[in-house]
């Protein structure tokens, strides 16, 4: 039978509110609506013949359209499904219509629809399963007791016990990393490889094997970097790129406190407004020589600070420097660079630019941000180890070959913070908790089940345009994956009935299976 396909009138809906929902976001739970049937269709166009009808549901950006069934009561008993997290069911709507017509006419039309926001259906934020009824309240042909009976059900998805993800993380962690590679290839989407690595990195340091993880990263994305982009390296937002920021935030904030703090405030004592941009002004070289004070103090607390770096920071930009030495050999000077990139770039210029209250005990007047970002302006030409200034900003000229005087102790202080096995640090920071981190292993266990499903469309799409080069490179290197579908074979076996109930986990064993018969066949 067919449906119908054209505009109907309705009244007018307020904002759309799909700006809410990223279909790229690792998502807490599943939302089903199942409608179960509709009461009270009315006739078509007043015809005595047999009626037929079909509903046609709407989530976000997700419908599911219904099959035809015949009479006054219809039962459709189908059901649409949305991965969701519990915060945007406040802001989901869903909306309801239902279309009628005679046997063997193609000519729908539309009978009523409602609009309901799911905040008035949920129970907080846990699971709930709700029947409703929901009237019909607009259209030409809805009669007063015409309604649909829906059920709405929301599962948030289960936290295993720690010991059934092991296998999963020692199969990830196994065969020189080859499923996390295939991880980081599937997506380039920035917020994706953000939830990825913030994923590994909890699942990696809760079993203390952070340094590894990183320096399998390092060495996969050096290794398939090409000659010309070889400057680019860890600058795109590259999961390992992702690591190693909360390996720096999390581990290195006492450093940055004894690097920065007083020097912050000595600058916001001073608080003075330095105008610069007119160099013909009659207060630019007062402003300049004020300028390179507050650079050189700087310089000189980051330079003293080596010993105050945290070990596990300088095993990670030791071996980032090694591995990129090992691919260029030929480049003395790009290890320093993708160090001083990380240091500088990702990690102290952020903490100046927006302190916490740790290092600054005040908001920060238009004044004192202003001489910041000056500051940083510099230090960062300074990491980057370039020689000259070819910046347009003729004002910044004297402060940035000011710095340039400083390139010799820029390279000697990189050399030294990248050696872990000389100069111990004074302090090792403890972490206050290292309890394992469920959500975040539950969240990588998903997603390496969905890989699964986006790694079966794009081999099936390759198969249809006959690509065989293509799909037999494709296939040598997902064969590698067929270690996870046993292991995970081999866990649903033995907890049968603790998967049973968790029926999420359970279909995601049952994918990784598919999977590995697919790659068999």
């Amino acid at each position: 039978m067919g449906k119908f396909k054209g505009k109907t009138k309705r009244k007018k809906k307020v904002a759309q509110l799909d700006w809410f929902y990223d279909e790229n976001e690792l998502k807490e739970g599943i939302l089903t609506v199942r409608i179960l049937s509709a009461v009270n269709i009315p006739r078509y166009n007043g015809n005595k013949d047999d009626l037929i009808s079909y509903c046609v549901l709407k989530i976000v950006q997700k419908r599911l359209i219904t099959e035809n069934k015949p009479g006054k009561n219809p039962r459709w008993d189908q059901e649409l499904s949305l991965e969701m997290n519990p915060h945007e069911l406040v802001y989901c709507e869903l909306d309801i219509k239902v279309y009628h017509s005679v046997v063997g006419s193609d000519d729908f039309k539309l009978v009523g629809g409602n609009t309901i926001p799911l905040s008035e259906t949920r129970d907080g934020i846990s699971n709930f399963t709700k029947d409703c009824v929901y009237h019909l309240n607009y259209g030409n042909e809805a009669e007063s007791d015409t309604h649909v009976h829906l059920q709405l059900r929301y599962n948030r998805y289960s936290i295993l016990p720690e010991e059934d993800y092991i296998p999963l993380l020692d199969t990830l962690y196994s065969d020189d990393f080859c499923i996390i590679k295939i991880l980081c290839k599937l997506n380039g989407n920035a917020e994706y490889k953000k939830i990825l690595g913030e994923c590994l990195y909890k699942a990696y340091e809760h079993r203390q094997e952070t340094v590894q993880l990183i320096e399998n990263l390092a060495k996969f994305e050096i290794e398939n970097i090409s000659e010309s982009d070889k400057f680019d390296t860890f600058r795109q937002d590259s999961v390992v790129s992702k690591v190693i920021e909360l390996l720096l935030e999390e581990y290195g904030s006492d450093y940055l406190y004894f690097t920065l703090s007083d020097w912050m405030k000595n600058v916001q004592d001073d608080d003075k407004i330095y105008n610069i941009f007119n160099t013909e002004s009659s207060s630019y070289n007062t402003g300049i020589e004020s300028l390179k004070y507050h650079i050189e103090e700087l310089l000189v607390s980051i330079f003293d600070s080596i010993d105050y770096c945290p070990l596990i920071i300088r095993n990670v930009f030791e071996r980032i420097s090694e591995l990129t030495l090992e691919r260029f050999p030929e480049e003395e000077d790009l290890p320093l660079i993708l160090v001083s990139s990380f240091l500088f770039l990702r990690f102290i210029n952020p903490a100046i630019m927006c302190p916490t209250n740790t290092l600054v005990n005040t908001a920060l007047s238009p004044e004192t941000s202003q001489t910041f970002l000056y500051v940083v302006k510099c230090t960062q030409h300074l990491a980057s180890l370039n020689e000259y200034y070819r910046g347009k900003e003729a004002y910044m000229a004297p402060l940035m070959e000011y710095v340039t005087e400083y390139r010799d102790k820029m390279i000697e202080f990189i050399k030294n913070i990248s050696e872990s096995s000389n100069n111990p640090t004074k302090f090792t920071p403890v972490l206050i908790e290292n309890k394992f981190p469920g959500s975040y292993v539950a969240r990588l266990y998903r997603q390496v089940s969905l890989s699964y499903d986006i790694i079966h469309d794009n081999l099936i799409q390759l198969e249809k345009t006959g690509l065989s080069n293509q799909l037999e490179f494709a296939l040598k290197d997902l064969r590698e994956l067929e270690q996870v579908s046993i292991v995970m074979s081999d866990v649903k076996k033995k907890n049968r009935k603790k998967y049973k109930k968790n029926k999420c986990v359970f279909l995601q064993c049952r994918s990784f299976i598919y999977m590995t018969n697919f790659l068999k066949s």
